[in-house]
């Protein structure tokens, strides 16, 4: 069992929510992709709380958020249909309903996974993040 090593919270700016984050000891190199995740917010979705999803829409945000890139960066829809074995359409509907619910946000051509959810990336930016989303 890794000793938690500090307690801390995060701020969304944009909701005025608090979201409990817990820092672990790491020894060595870490090999394995990461991403701070929010676990209140993973258990709002869990739960249904707020906009409940339907369909492959679960499906479709976890594997999304289990291969989320630098600054939340996530494939589109072919490529997600593709990689899950779902129909193009399927996806296109499923990301319609997780853009909808605020759980990825479309940026440009581009699609991120919802800071609200976890960041993968620094604080500062995280902070560029959101007033490059704001000005958009």
């Amino acid at each position: 069992m890794a000793k938690i090593v500090s307690n801390y919270v995060s701020l969304d700016q944009a909701t005025g929510e608090y979201y409990r984050q817990v820092l672990l000891p790491v020894s060595g190199t870490v090999e394995l992709p990461w991403v701070k995740v929010y676990e209140g917010k993973a258990q709002q979705v869990a739960i249904g709380e707020g906009a409940p999803l339907h369909g492959q829409s679960y499906r479709v945000l976890w594997y999304l958020a289990g291969g989320v890139e630098w600054h939340n960066q996530i494939p589109g829809t072919a490529a997600t249909a593709a990689a899950l074995g779902i129909q193009r359409a399927a996806a296109v509907r499923a990301f319609g309903e997780l853009v909808g619910a605020g759980y990825i946000l479309k940026h440009g051509t581009r699609y991120h996974l919802s800071p609200a959810l976890g960041w993968k990336g620094s604080r500062s930016e995280l902070r560029a993040f959101y007033r490059e989303v704001a000005e958009a």
